[in-house]
């Protein structure tokens, strides 16, 4: 019988799921510069965000509880480095959800709503990136 870790393949969906959200948060950023209307980008960029938060919120306490200590006993840089991440995750994340307010609310022709929508998605893609960007490099040195 083979013995599957449940977590690890949790922690590595939740990477890839972040490297799809960070993508799908900048196509509304673009798509907004140009045109009016972009309602499956901003509903994909919401629910992918959203999604590697939920995974991100599960593992949390997991990782807090087997190796948070050790990191930052080992290589303090790098457990300063994931709570950076953490921090950049909650920016993408409220962005990401007021863009996703400002894009509905624009929808009935209001240009200033719109343009905070993709300002927020341009915001939130950057820290987005910066948050897998880190994400990599904490999980390089250390996985769940």
């Amino acid at each position: 019988m083979v013995f599957v870790n449940w977590v690890s393949v949790l922690e590595h969906v939740h990477g890839h799921v972040g490297c799809l959200a960070a993508a799908a948060v900048t196509h509304p950023a673009l798509v907004l510069r140009k045109k009016d209307r972009a309602d499956w980008a901003v509903a994909s960029a919401v629910f992918f965000v959203l999604s590697a938060v939920a995974m991100g919120t599960y593992l949390y306490p997991i990782y807090r509880s087997r190796i948070k200590q050790r990191i930052f006993i080992e290589t303090p840089a790098i457990g300063y480095l994931f709570e950076r991440k953490e921090h950049l995750a909650y920016v993408a994340t409220v962005l990401t959800i007021a863009g996703g307010v400002f894009y509905l609310l624009g929808r009935r022709g209001d240009a200033r709503l719109r343009m905070l929508a993709q300002r927020s998605f341009a915001i939130s893609a950057l820290a987005a990136w910066l948050t897998f960007l880190f994400g990599i490099v904490v999980a390089a040195t250390r996985s769940i």
